[in-house]
């Protein structure tokens, strides 16, 4: 169309395919299930990305920034907010599962303090979705501790 820039690429969701916790300990290792919650498949772009200090949940003035700048990105164009949280793979526990489910936990809560954070800035309720893909999608290689620091983030997606 005249008048308008190109449009930019939608932006796939980390993962299509994943289940919700549900009796992971009842489960065989072979027949455990993805821990995170399915993120629908939506048109979106990534907007934001925060970081975290290990094993940490907690958010700095910076990131406020970052989330207030989301936030007005928003009420600009409209949509939904989705936040997805991950940890590093660094083995935490030598039990598969309860390193499966303190991954689990871990960035569901970076994901729930993202969250409330945007809450806090005035952001709609209605307007937030909120995942938590554990340790299972990894953007950088962890044989350093550059690249495990780069693993403990929460992303965050304007959806259309």
């Amino acid at each position: 169309m005249a008048g308008q820039g190109p449009a930019l690429p939608p932006v796939a969701p980390p993962a299509a395919e994943r289940a919700a916790v549900a009796n992971i300990t009842s489960l065989r290792p072979s027949e455990q299930a993805p821990l995170a919650p399915a993120a629908p498949i939506a048109r979106g772009q990534l907007v934001g990305v925060i970081q975290f200090l290990d094993g940490s949940s907690r958010l700095d003035a910076r990131d406020r920034r970052i989330l207030s700048d989301v936030l007005l990105l928003q009420r600009q164009r409209g949509g939904v907010i989705r936040l997805i949280g991950h940890a590093s793979q660094r083995r935490d526990l030598p039990d598969p599962v309860a390193h499966r489910v303190t991954k689990f936990e871990r960035s569901l809560a970076r994901a729930n303090s993202v969250a409330l954070a945007m809450l806090d800035l005035g952001a709609d309720r209605e307007a937030l979705e909120i995942f938590a893909a554990a340790d299972s999608e990894p953007l950088y290689d962890e044989s350093e501790a550059t690249g495990e620091a780069g693993n403990r983030r929460v992303e965050i997606f304007l959806e259309y």
